[in-house]
């Protein structure tokens, strides 16, 4: 994934030309700092379905984060060989955005699916996480990342060079900035 698209490089790298491939190896670069999700972006939108045992206090703690949208919960019972699934009412359920789902104990209006959420031996959780838009943060670090790409010499032959060697640059500080590193460091999760 790229995370400056063509119009966007004019934007954000005025002070040194900057091309398409300088970007593409800064993104290449970022990935290879930040990590990834399923050899994916962290920074795109990916739907999942994950099974979730509570806590003690009733909290489904998800892998991903941050989380976009609950799609839909379902609570999973054992019955025999078959497993029932109960689908949870949004307003049971809370979540802030993080990986922390808050099973809600609201009694006023007891349904059927309130019956069962609290009997459930696990839950089945489809979600999507990530982010709906590439954040400001890394679009600036990669446009200062590819106008450092752009300055150094050795990178002349850019076009040959495979992701495995972005590795080896993340240790040079003239290339890969502390100020760089700064903008990228909350997206390490």
């Amino acid at each position: 994934m790229v995370y400056l698209d063509a119009a966007e490089i004019d934007d954000y790298c005025q002070m040194i030309p900057v091309d398409e491939s300088h970007v593409q190896f800064a993104s290449t670069m970022i990935d290879a700092y930040v990590g990834t999700n399923n050899g994916q972006s962290k920074f795109t939108s990916n739907e999942i379905t994950e099974i979730v045992k509570p806590n003690r206090k009733g909290v489904l703690i998800l892998k991903n984060d941050p989380v976009i949208d609950i799609l839909s919960i379902q609570a999973i019972h054992t019955r025999d060989i078959n497993e029932d699934g109960v689908e949870i009412e949004p307003y049971l359920y809370d979540f802030d955005g993080s990986k922390y789902v808050y099973l809600l104990n609201n009694t006023s209006a007891m349904t059927y699916s309130q019956i069962f959420s609290h009997n459930a031996r696990f839950y089945k959780v489809r979600y999507n996480y990530g982010f709906a838009e590439i954040p400001r943060e890394v679009k600036t670090a990669c446009a200062m990342l590819a106008m450092n790409i752009s300055q150094v010499s050795t990178f002349t032959a850019l076009n040959s060079m495979t992701t495995l060697d972005a590795r080896f640059s993340l240790t040079d500080p003239n290339l890969f900035t502390n100020e760089i590193k700064s903008l990228l460091s909350r997206y390490r999760f």
